[in-house]
């Protein structure tokens, strides 16, 4: 019997069962806090985000009009060492069903009140703050931040293994002031969005059904 018109007929098929069983990218979300419900001092939950335990992330500013389409609550970050965190870690390693994530998107509304201090959007991969991969520096006095107005949506995405992000079950972000100012100075933040996108995966179920029509088709050719 001449293999080659089936061994063809194979790679075609398999080729077909591997387009097929790819799955389109996703965006997941994985956190959104507009802060109506935050306490005047910030803790989770019903917040996703923490104080660092000394009153510096107070849920007791105007919030902004934006994503959540709140005019209710803001968070304001002392310029005086304030931190705000993630009360719960995120799973990037294992959580887009089993497997890692692609890529993070932190968005936020941000309101600087001050251009003497910086406010730095951290991540780390351990979750306790001694890794710290920088995102952002944000200061008033700097583009596109000015002080006493909104920034809606300021918007930034990280990949794993891209500029020393690692992607873990333990990964943390925060919002931590330097300390170049004293508590009546502060940076508002509001409608925090954080999602992350799952990448091109494969279908395993879809593949091996389309391998088994591929072999059933072949072995009816050879009778």
């Amino acid at each position: 019997m001449n293999l080659i018109p089936n061994i063809k007929t194979l790679g075609a098929v398999t080729g077909l069962a591997l387009t097929a069983g790819l799955a389109n990218a996703a965006t997941i979300q994985l956190r959104f806090d507009d802060f109506e419900d935050a306490g005047t001092v910030v803790a989770s939950p019903p917040s996703d985000w923490q104080d660092d335990g000394n009153n510096n992330a107070r849920g007791d500013q105007a919030g902004s009009d934006g994503a959540g389409g709140n005019t209710g609550k803001g968070v304001r970050v002392r310029s005086s060492t304030g931190e705000m965190y993630l009360g719960t870690p995120l799973q990037l390693a294992t959580g887009n069903a089993g497997g890692a994530y692609e890529s993070l998107t932190i968005s936020f509304d941000i309101k600087a009140d001050d251009a003497g201090y910086n406010t730095l959007l951290q991540y780390s991969a351990i979750g306790d703050f001694t890794d710290i991969v920088e995102l952002v520096n944000i200061n008033g006095g700097d583009s596109p931040y000015t002080v006493g107005s909104w920034v809606l949506d300021d918007t930034h995405t990280i990949t794993d293994g891209v500029d020393g992000y690692v992607f873990t079950d333990t990964a943390n972000l925060r919002f931590f002031s330097d300390g170049g100012g004293a508590n009546s100075t502060y940076n508002v933040f509001d409608d925090v969005l954080i999602t992350a996108e799952t990448g091109v995966v494969p279908e395993p179920t879809t593949t091996a059904l389309l391998g088994l029509g591929g072999l059933a088709l072949i072995l009816r050719r050879r009778k």
